[in-house]
């Protein structure tokens, strides 16, 4: 079995555009090694040259027939090739969730995927399935990188005003309460929900921290502004106002620094 698992291995690796990675027979130990003990066949000159000979044949050889039996299960596939976009209900309230979730919508990007390959049993099925995954990879690197980023900083921020052992001490609480614990700092401000925006093209609102009737009405006068240019972007009115007043309501509970 060893051999035919090596056998396939190869020539799935020949194959162009096929991601081998898919495969059970993806970590089968190359033949060179099971019949030499090293890649190289040191002290086999000859007989590494034949097997050299046959590796060769295999990788030209045509295969027919189902190859979906194959397959690594498919939501190993899913997790291991980061297939679906997810995050933590700690670090997300419940209205960025819906605010992501119609981002999302808009970009006509799913949360979540499933694969189904039990059509995919030719190597040119299994060619459209590499380039699918890749395409889905490519769509959702730029929207899991803002979530990422957006969470990090809430997670330094979170523990930022802990040293030491306080800090051994805060890891034991429930991040949810280190977050409570944030308002009225300067470092409530990672939780700026308008960072999500960026998911549509959107530059999120700058904070800024108003102490004068002016620098009040400017405040509302730039909220509108952003409001108008999310609706023009897709996202519901309502969506909208909700999102630029919790951004309000960060910036109230967010201490100015400077």
């Amino acid at each position: 079995m060893d051999g035919i698992a090596s056998s396939l291995n190869i020539w799935l690796g020949s194959q162009e555009k096929v991601d081998r990675s898919l495969f059970k027979v993806q970590n089968a130990i190359h033949p060179a090694i099971q019949v030499f003990g090293d890649i190289w066949g040191k002290g086999y000159t000859y007989e590494k040259r034949m097997l050299d000979v046959c590796i060769n044949f295999i990788r030209k050889k045509e295969l027919t027939g189902d190859l979906s039996k194959l397959f690594v299960p498919m939501n190993t596939i899913i997790h291991d090739k980061g297939l679906n976009l997810a995050w933590s209900a700690d670090l997300i309230s419940p209205i960025e969730d819906s605010l992501i979730r119609e981002l999302l919508d808009i970009k006509k990007v799913p949360k979540e995927i499933i694969l189904d390959t039990s059509n995919t049993k030719t190597i040119d099925d299994i060619k459209h399935l590499s380039e699918f995954i890749r395409n889905r990879q490519k769509s959702i690197k730029d929207i899991k990188d803002i979530i990422k980023s957006a969470t990090s900083n809430r997670i330094t921020a979170a523990y930022s005003p802990y040293q030491g052992k306080s800090r051994d001490k805060a890891r034991k609480k429930p991040i949810k309460e280190l977050i409570s614990d944030l308002e009225g700092t300067s470092d409530y401000k990672a939780f700026n929900p308008s960072v999500f925006v960026k998911i549509i093209g959107v530059a999120p609102f700058t904070i800024v921290y108003p102490t004068t009737e002016d620098e009040w009405n400017k405040f509302d006068k730039n909220k509108e502004v952003f409001i108008e240019s999310l609706v023009k972007s897709g996202l519901q009115e309502s969506t909208a106002n909700q999102l630029a007043q919790r951004v309000e309501q960060v910036v109230r509970l967010t201490r100015k620094t400077d």
